[in-house]
């Protein structure tokens, strides 16, 4: 709808891996549009994320608070764009 089209405009870019912040939401941008939104609380985490241009998502329910489900969550949504490098880490 407009209304969910409203929240995805970018409100402010970042300095962070070419993300920029839209209302409740995060754009990683690179070779797709990927908007996502995560969060944890009591021991677990979440991700929901999708590529408006290809319609597809994806959303990972996880019982753990470590660092790895964004990571694991892009690579599962986007493994082109999200991809580890010779030395391990991330491109973006």
């Amino acid at each position: 709808t407009d209304l969910i089209q409203q929240c995805h405009q970018p409100q402010c870019a970042t300095d962070l891996c070419g993300c920029e912040i839209r209302l409740g939401w995060v754009s990683h941008v690179g070779n797709a549009d990927v908007i996502c939104h995560d969060g944890g609380t009591g021991g677990f985490t979440s991700f929901l994320g999708f590529n408006p241009k290809t319609r597809q998502g994806i959303v990972v329910l996880s019982n753990s608070t470590e660092d790895w489900l964004d990571e694991f969550s892009l690579r599962l949504l986007d493994p082109m764009t999200h991809r580890k490098d010779s030395e391990g880490k991330l491109n973006e």
